[in-house]
């Protein structure tokens, strides 16, 4: 397919205003603005600009703000050293940069204590995977269920309804219980009002 006039003088239009836009975020962050530089962190994590996503080059960012102390930045670090986006796999640096962010801020703290339990857990099933305890299947869905948590809602902005939706079922099946083998509630504590 072609592209039509409409597309490219809209595209032609934008593309002056997004090369601006990531010289004035450069030329920010030269001057020592996190802001800055987590912004540009997102852009490479992303992609941005139909390039693809980076994540060298956003660890690179996110490191230059976490060194200004910006906690969102620590998070982003920790969660990129236990992923090996960008950087290579190291549970122990994760779990080093969830614990700053904690400390570095009280806005960081639910979210930084909630990452090291999922570390740990992720931990946990790549032992047991290398044990053979646990198929790789489960594996996979357990870094699913993790990413949905950090990465799909956002690296720093991880939302908890996510998080409670997932973590019952996937306890479940990490315990080995299916639905069936569940306890139901029984009757004789039925809700007040029922």
């Amino acid at each position: 397919g072609t592209e039509s006039s409409s597309a490219k003088d809209t595209r032609a239009r934008h593309f002056p205003l997004q090369t601006r836009a990531l010289l004035l975020l450069r030329l920010s962050a030269a001057q020592g603005n996190a802001g800055a530089y987590m912004t540009m962190g997102d852009l490479s994590y992303y992609g941005h600009s139909g390039r693809p996503p980076d994540g060298r080059e956003a660890a690179s960012h996110y490191e230059h703000a976490a060194h200004l102390k910006d906690p969102r930045a620590i998070f982003n670090m920790g969660t990129l050293y236990e992923f090996g986006v960008g950087v290579p796999q190291d549970f122990h640096l994760a779990k080093r940069y969830y614990d700053q962010a904690a400390e570095s801020s009280a806005e960081a703290h639910v979210p930084a204590t909630i990452a090291l339990v999922l570390l740990n857990a992720h931990r946990h099933c790549l032992t047991y995977v290398d044990e053979g305890l646990v198929t790789h299947a489960l594996h996979g869905h357990v870094l699913q269920v993790l990413s949905d948590a950090r990465l799909y809602t956002g690296l720093w902005h991880m939302a908890v309804d996510t998080l409670t939706a997932h973590l019952p079922p996937l306890l479940s099946t990490f315990l080995g219980l299916h639905p069936a083998q569940q306890r139901e509630p029984s009757p004789e504590k039925a809700s007040p009002g029922s």
